[in-house]
């Protein structure tokens, strides 16, 4: 098809501007091989570009390799790598690696907990609209973690997450919605949000939405719904829908 043929050949661009040194090229080539596009997924590969990239001060290769070595992928665990992987590419303007930043001093994961910074970080990061960094400064006005609880602030900070593609952010903001937090009680948008957060595989927004046909809160009550969704937590990871599911099952 003509799309393979033009990622193809821009696989072949991003390869010549690598081999001359060119960051951004790097960068471009390691995300076709991250995201398994035009090429098969390879993660090791995919780390050894981002390296590369960052080498040439690519703001995109440091910020992704610096997000591999939060989670391991292709190379091994390293929350110290992270941290300063990150930091550079947030220096060199990466939103996305700063809000990365943020979560680290926030988590104290490769450097001290910084509440401050965290807090920071993720304002520069959502102020470019980065979705994570956007859904994670709303959890800390959400919480009230290094400024005063504002549930407002929070869900609009939810809100421009999840418009931005965040699938946390779209579930947060249908926990608000849920509960009338910050905002209205919206059980049909509670729902909506909920869904959209555990088709793409989000934990918590498939557990949420079994809750809600478990109850028949602004749907109608299902619990074989329930129970299906609940079973979909429990493979993503969810213990209490994995109890749920069979709480069910014993009704």
């Amino acid at each position: 098809t003509d799309r393979a043929v033009d990622v193809l050949q821009a696989r072949r661009l991003y390869e010549r501007g690598c081999e001359l040194e060119d960051g951004f090229a790097c960068a471009s080539e390691g995300y076709l091989y991250d995201h398994a596009v035009g090429v098969p997924s390879n993660d090791a590969r995919a780390a050894g570009l981002y390296g590369k990239a960052c080498d040439n001060d690519s703001a995109m290769g440091c910020a992704n390799l610096g997000l591999f070595y939060w989670v391991a992928r292709g190379v091994e665990l390293d929350h110290d790598r992270a941290f300063r992987f990150s930091n550079k590419g947030c220096d060199l303007g990466s939103a996305f690696g700063c809000g990365n930043v943020g979560l680290l001093y926030k988590l104290g994961l490769g450097t001290e907990v910084d509440l401050e910074k965290a807090l920071d970080h993720m304002r520069r990061s959502c102020d470019e609209d980065d979705a994570a960094g956007c859904n994670a400064l709303g959890r800390m006005y959400g919480t009230g973690q290094q400024v005063e609880v504002d549930h407002a602030r929070a869900v609009t900070l939810y809100r421009k997450a999840c418009d931005a593609g965040s699938d946390s952010g779209c579930v947060n903001l249908g926990y608000m919605a849920e509960v009338g937090d910050g905002m209205t009680v919206d059980l049909a948008l509670a729902s909506e949000l909920y869904t959209r957060g555990c088709d793409n595989g989000n934990k918590t927004g498939c557990y949420n939405l079994a809750a809600i046909y478990e109850g028949g809160r602004g749907v109608t009550q299902s619990y074989e719904e329930a129970r299906r969704l609940y079973d979909k937590a429990c493979d993503l990871g969810d213990d209490d829908g994995c109890r749920r599911s069979a709480q069910i099952m014993d009704r």
